[in-house]
């Protein structure tokens, strides 16, 4: 599914969906359907409690995070665009630093 939505500080966007009912697999990418803007907007998100979690958060793929309480940054195209969940979010970083520890750890085979 792909649909043009006109948001708040990021003018039209595209949102494509896709969802597999077999698998379960799952995602929403994002890109931008206008002009960029030439600043962007500075968003800062407390999580409180575990509810916070569940907030939706709209990244665009120029978007960069930011975690100072664990030292992370994700510099801007990470992940590209997404509709999600901020902990979906948090998930997706967990798995791709995981793999890529794993993968540096992990000997070769011959």
């Amino acid at each position: 599914m792909m649909k043009k939505v006109n948001v708040p500080y990021f003018k039209d966007v595209l949102i494509m969906s896709t969802n597999c009912d077999r698998c379960r697999y799952r995602d929403n990418e994002v890109k931008s359907g206008a002009a960029i803007s030439e600043q962007g907007k500075r968003m800062i998100l407390k999580v409180e409690d575990s509810e916070d979690l569940s907030r939706d958060i709209l990244k665009s793929e120029t978007a960069g995070l930011t975690i100072p309480e664990i030292d992370l940054v994700l510099t801007h195209g990470t992940f590209g665009g997404r509709f999600t969940t901020l902990e979906e979010i948090l998930e997706q970083v967990y798995e791709e630093l995981s793999e890529k520890i794993f993968l540096e750890i992990a000997p070769r085979a011959p």
